[in-house]
């Protein structure tokens, strides 16, 4: 940060203020265009905003770059629940040819889709994608009087293809890969969350940060501090982070001394854990929605604004 004449660094802890609790968020830009009638306020379909539970935490700044500009921050951070779900299978077919591999390829695929189907899936939320197809190899040896030659040679085709599966209802994971395992299917590359409405979410996120600016200026001025009517916003960063960043491992057990006269030993494999560590709120002056349980997507919210000062 740039220092002018002199350079203040106020930290408050500000109270509470009401945040939006009526109104309707218009709808706009998708992530994911599928249709759904989920609204990306509240984790149950339609209307209703935000719930207001809301950590607060004094770690923004203001500072005075002059002494007559002052700049205002703030961070907010929103927990948004999904409105779907993308989970992607990776598929591996090995054939002599290409017209055997395609043929038990389409055979796995088709009867996954019909499976899932059955579990209220439709054809419609189901998409594929290949991957490639390339040409196998083996090696024949050939053993002459005092060695032994191998020859590289083709043995066949390898094709792989991506199943992308569109679902709304979290709990249905467990039936879709009761019906991958059915069909064949067992890896699972990535399982990607959906916001139908990202727009609305960031036009809360900066509606947030700028009353906490307004509320901080006017504990400022109870300082007396004063402000010219003008301002200008100096920066507006917002970024978002996904559930598969923020999984993280660990290992639990108790070691146990060896016996005495012990050389030599084995050490068994430990069982390795992983969970899922979301953004905390200690940097954020507003944390939206922190009574979210699952795992979902969290949009942050940096806003700046520089203000004018009279002179005293």
């Amino acid at each position: 940060m740039k220092k002018s004449h002199f350079l203040l660094i106020l930290t408050l802890i500000c109270g509470a203020s009401p945040l939006f609790s009526q109104g309707k968020l218009g709808k706009s830009n998708s992530l994911v265009q599928y249709n759904s009638s989920w609204d990306v306020r509240g984790a149950t379909p339609g209307g209703g905003a935000y719930q207001q539970n809301v950590y607060q935490n004094a770690t923004s700044y203001a500072s005075f770059q002059n002494d007559s500009v002052m700049e205002i921050g703030s961070r907010v951070l929103m927990n948004v629940p999904a409105d779907g779900y993308i989970v992607i299978f990776s598929l591996t077919q090995v054939g002599v040819s290409l017209a055997e591999c395609n043929s038990l390829m389409d055979e796995r695929i088709n009867g996954f889709k019909t499976s899932l189907e059955r579990v209220g899936i439709s054809e419609n939320n189901i998409k594929i994608d290949i991957i490639s197809q390339v040409p196998t190899f083996e090696y024949e040896v050939e053993k002459k009087l005092f060695s032994k030659y191998a020859q590289e040679v083709p043995s066949g085709f390898e094709l792989k293809k991506n199943v992308h599966i569109y679902y709304s209802q979290s709990n249905l994971i467990n039936k879709i890969l009761e019906t991958a395992a059915a069909n064949e299917i067992y890896e699972i590359s990535r399982v990607e969350f959906v916001i139908n409405d990202v727009q609305a979410v960031y036009d809360t996120l900066r509606q947030v940060a700028a009353a906490d600016i307004l509320s901080k200026r006017k504990v400022y001025e109870t300082l007396g501090i004063k402000f010219n009517p003008l301002f200008q916003v100096v920066s507006e960063d917002i970024s978002s982070v996904s559930p598969e960043e923020r999984y993280k491992s660990m290992e639990s057990y108790s070691d146990q001394p060896l016996p005495s006269g012990t050389r030599k030993f084995d050490r068994t494999k430990k069982d390795v854990s992983w969970y899922y560590a979301r953004v905390g709120y200690v940097d954020f002056d507003q944390y939206l929605n922190p009574q979210q349980i699952s795992p979902s997507m969290q949009f942050i919210c940096h806003l700046k604004v520089r203000y004018s000062l009279k002179r005293q």
